[in-house]
């Protein structure tokens, strides 16, 4: 992640060199990406570059790391603790939909978010943004288990089996959407992360647990 000093820079100038390299790696990925058209976007030198950060690879990881944070900010996911049995998937839709809306704007952390599966193909990438993947796999495994504190999530499957099967439906997910994004209309993006989600409750909750006759 990014040096301390980067964090005392000017928020704007932090902006700036943010968008920069977002808009190369969501543009080229990883391994095609240049420091050089980084630092000319962002009007600073490459030695101001690793001033903050120790290398490419670093570069991507916090602009990965902040890329994540911002969606979820804008998005308004729940703290884990506030989440109701009664009220659990509905803010689980209610994210999704807000998703839509997010997912529409030209912001840089937008941008590299729609390219991040495509990203994640490349082996230095998958590297650069394993921090990222952990503190997703965390939260998401929080949200699990508040749900089966709840009794809302089903407990008669291993909580990392569940976990792993939910993450990899939700990549699945992400990716065929992200290839398709420009060409689906608003109602469609809107029905098909709605189905996603129902698609997951059926997975997941506690009601489904036992086989049905």
């Amino acid at each position: 992640m990014a040096r301390p000093r980067f964090e005392k820079l000017d928020p704007r100038r932090q902006e700036e060199i943010l968008a920069a390299a977002a808009a190369e790696f969501a543009a080229r990925g990883f391994e095609s990406a240049s420091l050089n058209r980084i630092v000319a976007r962002a009007g600073t030198s490459k030695g101001a570059l690793y001033y903050y950060f120790e290398d490419k690879a670093d570069l991507l990881a916090t602009v990965a790391d902040r890329a994540v944070r911002r969606v979820l900010a804008e998005t308004e996911f729940p703290a884990i603790e506030s989440l109701t049995k009664e009220g659990y998937w509905e803010r689980v839709r209610e994210v999704s939909r807000r998703s839509v809306r997010s997912l529409e704007a030209d912001t840089w952390y937008i941008r590299l978010m729609r390219a991040f599966w495509r990203l994640r193909e490349e082996e230095a990438a998958r590297r650069a943004t394993a921090g990222v993947m952990d503190w997703s796999r965390d939260l998401t495994r929080a949200f699990l288990q508040r749900g089966q504190e709840l009794g809302t999530v089903r407990t008669d499957l291993p909580l990392e089996l569940m976990l792993v099967m939910f993450l990899a439906a939700d990549e699945a997910g992400d990716r065929w959407m992200m290839d398709r994004w420009p060409h689906l209309s608003e109602t469609e993006k809107s029905d098909l992360l709605d189905a996603r989600v129902d698609f997951a409750r059926d997975m997941l909750d506690a009601r489904h647990m036992g086989w049905e006759p």
